[in-house]
């Protein structure tokens, strides 16, 4: 089954006696948003009978609750992303599939420091040498607090149909069960207080892969120099056990981001266009709740 971060989904095929169309609920989403949440999957449905298997299949879904659908195709698929759309379905976002060779990274550099976006220095700045450990259960509160307030640019944030505030809480719920699953969480402490202030998830994908599945930067931080020595610290660290690349997936509604990836040495390998689908309840209209998106640099599946 596909996983998720460290969910997983179970596909079925529409029509039920072997279809090309597969579709899984996403219990989490369903739990977090209070409303059904489906992922469907369309690239073995032919081009010219994507439309009606999609309609067929939308029609059987309640009309008393409001539906979410998402799905994902790669950027050159134009003629299935025309018939998602006849269906109703929107482009949310463009994402970026990025690898690194790991052992391009060098030994750190001298110590220097980085100021935070309040332009403080001296002891209550970050060094850009900070100390990186790998996540305790004591940790696991101000890992909650960081997925919880640093992301403003990523698909479901940037969707107005979406409450932003059950938005917040899929990231943090998104951490806690990386962290309970045995998903390895590296964390980068302030050199003086020790305060958490970024964190990187870490996904094997094979034996020398590994998938950087999500990553949290305090916003106050978001802007300073220590970020870039964070994650050439876990690329160091990763390497070290042996992965010979990492992978990312970064959200073109989010340049900072981008940049960042490539200035680390990240290179786009494939670009997937990602589309939502949201039918209100029978009866009622189809009002947006989310605000608008900001550009932070912060990154998620």
């Amino acid at each position: 089954m596909p996983t998720i971060g460290s969910f997983q989904l179970d596909f079925q095929p529409f029509p039920p006696d072997g279809g090309s169309l597969r579709v899984a609920a996403v219990p989490w989403e369903c739990e977090t948003f209070g409303f059904p949440f489906f992922q469907i999957e369309v690239d073995r449905v032919p081009p010219e009978r994507l439309a009606m298997l999609v309609g067929q299949w939308l029609a059987t879904l309640p009309d008393d609750q409001p539906v979410f659908v998402q799905t994902a195709l790669p950027t050159n698929q134009l003629d299935r992303a025309a018939a998602l759309c006849g269906c109703g379905f929107y482009p949310i976002e463009v994402s970026y599939f990025m690898r690194l060779a790991l052992n391009q990274m060098s030994a750190p550099t001298a110590d220097t420091e980085a100021t935070s976006s309040s332009g403080e220095s001296g002891s209550a700045a970050v060094r850009s040498v900070g100390r990186l450990r790998e996540a305790q259960p004591s940790d696991l509160p101000r890992l909650e607090q960081l997925a919880g307030s640093a992301f403003t640019a990523v698909r479901l944030h940037v969707d107005p149909h979406l409450p932003r505030a059950a938005c917040d809480r899929r990231m943090r719920q998104w951490v806690a069960n990386s962290f309970h699953s045995g998903e390895q969480i590296l964390l980068y402490e302030h050199r003086d207080s020790r305060e958490v202030l970024g964190f990187v998830c870490c996904q094997p994908s094979s034996r020398t892969e590994v998938y950087f599945s999500l990553t949290a930067i305090d916003p106050a931080w978001q802007a300073s120099g220590f970020v870039i020595p964070m994650f050439e610290a876990a690329f160091r660290h990763c390497a070290t056990q042996g992965y010979r690349t990492g992978t990312l997936r970064c959200s073109a509604n989010n340049r900072g981001s981008f940049n960042l990836a490539a200035s680390l040495g990240f290179r786009p390998q494939q670009t997937v266009t990602r589309f939502h689908y949201f039918r209100p309840p029978r009866g009622t209209t189809n009002t947006p709740a989310a605000p608008a998106p900001t550009n932070r640099p912060n990154r998620q599946r």
